[in-house]
């Protein structure tokens, strides 16, 4: 007899339905709107069961009472509970209790769930009530609990009952609480100072006092809230960020460092939105105008400033924050979005990045949630990308390389979204809205539809920390392309019989290509190779067909092979910047002259006191997985790409104590960025040789 809860059905990333009584809530955009209908929709279809006008306004739900005929609206309950033993049945002699009166029980202090009696000849209420209650029970708590038998089953007349008659027997606690339960086991326990306990039987329920918060639990996110006494939906979203919405339309976000926004909403879509925070960037009033425009007003009493054709984080935050709500229809994936954003300027605060920065980074992301069209990515997939984008603007060190041979290229991820998000962001967006992307150079690097497609880690729909997402996918791919698509001579001096010949006779050079010719590409893996397959390979379509780059053993090229110097190259071909110095690897090894080479522990403590005072860090480091600590991180060369040289981010540095902290791609848990975690300069100078054993 009771509604169905309401559910949420998604499809990964987006959308979904919501239900309640049978009613479809279509384009339900949020928690608090399915939270709003559900509840409204319960309590008309309550009063209509009592005949009642049922209210239009949305407030607490009518609770019935167990009663024999009449259903008493002047509880707050969470669902409708059908009466036992009501309708016309009602024993001559017996009366229902009015419907306008509420009885909460009486005062015994005994734990006793509640239960149903079926009526016997010879029955006595005070026989049943003794019994319920137990053999160590008193005949005053065997009285009291007849009579409030009596009450919640209509009975007038405790000396006149009925054989075949099935009665309601409320339980109780040892606190005093008075416990009904309907016939589907949910059940309402008041206690003695009024507030309430509701339990139903899927797991949801709420509790608090009557004209007071509810607090409502459930085992999904959608059941977790609180109703404020004003009518305030309040839900705590990852990061202990807090928003309570109005039927108003009123809005009010809290963060944890002391932050937050009320917007209030007018006609037109139309809205002012008032911060505060505790840094002096974080206090202002934002207005959205009826022509689309945005003013600012930086200080009360100030003259509004018109940013609407600005670079100015607090607008362009405003306009994702938007789109997200538009486009990213799952609740909790929106609400992930968001406090993303949130760190993001906390990061970017810290960090000190420019404010440029900060709205070119809000401004790309914007680009992925806002194109049109379904190619060369679906818009499902480019709503995907914002939000992961969106996170590894915030969380850099999460960005990884799952089981794939990528180490150089995701490492450089890592250091671009740390030093340069919105260079990283822009990428991301040109691939994934034209499939291409243009380097400071000026060279077109076009991916091909293959590595466009979501690989066998991207396309999970619930990632493990380690697990490369589809975000990451394109960056690592791209950038590696922008190597190899810019090479105009072919790799491993793949020389074939007619370029040798012609070689011989002076008519070509056999190792000349043309520029584009070479392509990195991810495709599925082979299915049954041992060790599996990442899917990687080198393609060289200056071949007629083209043709597997294979390396000088024969064997197919599966990484991207990029050199310090590479990785340098490709880094300023995507920041736009002529950096040299960010990547660090011992002298022993040949090349690298763009990376600062160090030949004893003092040299890398120099070059991390140096790059961490002038502000360089993150910087990348060359190690060998033979070598501890990353011997034992990989799981004895089990992680993706580990068994040889590994490229890892060096995050800070502790001149006191020796210590470094070193985020690796292998995941959260291979990271070491924190205390005792953290790797002593000796250790990893060692691990910048070739391993001793």
């Amino acid at each position: 007899m009771s509604e169905k809860k309401a559910s949420q059905a998604t499809d990964g990333s987006e959308g979904g339905a919501i239900r309640s009584s049978d009613t479809k809530l279509s384009n339900m955009q949020t928690f608090e709107d399915a939270a709003r209908m559900a509840r409204a929709t319960r309590k008309w279809e309550l009063a209509k069961s009592t005949g009642a006008q049922p209210s239009k306004t949305v407030d607490s739900l009518p609770k019935m009472r167990f009663t024999t005929g009449e259903i008493a609206t002047s509880h707050v309950w969470p669902a409708r509970m059908s009466p036992r033993g009501g309708g016309d049945r009602s024993p001559a002699g017996q009366e229902s209790v009015a419907a306008n009166k509420e009885y909460t029980g009486e005062a015994i202090y005994k734990e006793v769930q509640p239960a149903t009696h079926l009526v016997q000849r010879g029955d006595t209420l005070a026989n049943i009530g003794r019994h319920h209650l137990g053999p160590i029970a008193s005949e005053q708590e065997v009285q009291k609990h007849v009579k409030e038998i009596a009450k919640i089953n209509g009975i007038k007349n405790p000396d006149l009952i009925s054989s075949g008659r099935q009665l309601q027997l409320p339980g109780h606690t040892s606190e005093g609480g008075f416990i009904i339960t309907d016939d589907e086991g949910n059940q309402e326990t008041t206690f003695r100072d009024g507030s309430v306990l509701v339990n139903m039987t899927d797991g949801t329920g709420y509790s608090g006092m009557p004209g007071g918060t509810e607090n409502h639990f459930g085992p999904n996110p959608e059941d977790n809230y609180q109703i404020t006494s004003d009518g305030g939906i309040v839900r705590t979203y990852p990061g202990d960020d807090k928003r309570t919405t109005w039927d108003n339309g009123v809005v009010k976000t809290e963060y944890p460092d002391g932050s937050g926004k009320i917007r209030t909403s007018q006609e037109g879509g139309t809205y002012s939105e008032h911060h505060w925070g505790p840094r002096a960037e974080q206090n202002y009033d934002l207005i959205k105008t009826a022509a689309g425009g945005w003013m600012v007003i930086e200080q009360p009493g100030d003259a509004q400033i018109d940013e609407t054709g600005a670079k100015d984080p607090r607008v362009d935050s405003a306009k994702l924050d938007e789109l997200a709500e538009n486009k990213i229809t799952d609740p909790e994936r929106r609400a992930n979005f968001q406090a993303d954003m949130h760190k993001f300027g906390e990061r970017a605060a810290r960090q000190g990045l420019s404010q440029e920065q900060i709205a070119e980074t809000y401004e790309q992301i914007s680009r992925l949630l806002d194109t049109p069209g379904e190619q060369p990515v679906t818009q499902t997939d480019r709503i995907k990308l914002a939000q992961e984008v969106m996170h590894a603007a915030a969380h850099p060190t999460e960005c990884d390389q799952g089981y794939h041979h990528t180490c150089s290229v995701a490492s450089l991820e890592v250091r671009t979204y740390a030093r340069d998000p919105a260079a990283a962001a822009r990428l991301v967006a040109d691939v994934a809205t034209t499939g291409e992307f243009k380097t400071a150079d000026g060279s077109m690097i076009k991916i091909d539809s293959n590595s466009l497609q979501r690989d066998f880690e991207a396309g999970k729909s619930d990632h493990t920390t380690g697990d490369r997402n589809y975000a990451s996918q394109i960056f690592q791919v791209t950038a590696a392309n922008i190597y190899w698509q810019r090479q105009d001579k072919r790799p491993y001096d793949q020389i074939g019989l007619l370029e040798g010949i012609g070689m011989i006779f002076g008519l070509t050079d056999g190792n000349k290509i043309d520029k584009g010719s070479i392509h990195y590409e991810q495709c599925a893996p082979v299915p049954g190779m041992h060790p599996p397959g990442t899917g990687e390979r080198l393609v060289d379509y200056s071949r007629n067909p083209p043709q597997l780059v294979v390396d000088s053993n024969g064997d197919p090229v599966d990484f991207p092979d990029l050199t310090s110097d590479d990785i340098t190259d490709v880094s300023n071909q995507i920041t736009g910047k002529k950096e040299r110095d960010i990547t660090i690897r011992n002298k022993e090894r040949i090349g690298g002259d763009s990376s600062i080479r160090v030949g004893s522990v003092q040299d890398l403590e120099d070059a991390l006191a140096s790059a961490k005072d002038k502000r360089r860090l993150p910087i990348i480091i060359s190690v060998h997985t033979g070598n501890q600590p990353f011997f034992s991180d990989s799981g004895a060369d089990a992680a993706g790409g580990s068994g040889d040289w590994h490229a890892v981010n060096i995050t800070d540095y502790d001149a006191a104590s020796g210590l470094v902290s070193v985020d690796n791609q292998w995941g959260t848990n291979n990271d070491r960025l924190t205390g005792d975690r953290r790797i002593s300069s000796a250790d990893l100078y060692k691990a910048t040789s070739s391993p001793k054993n």
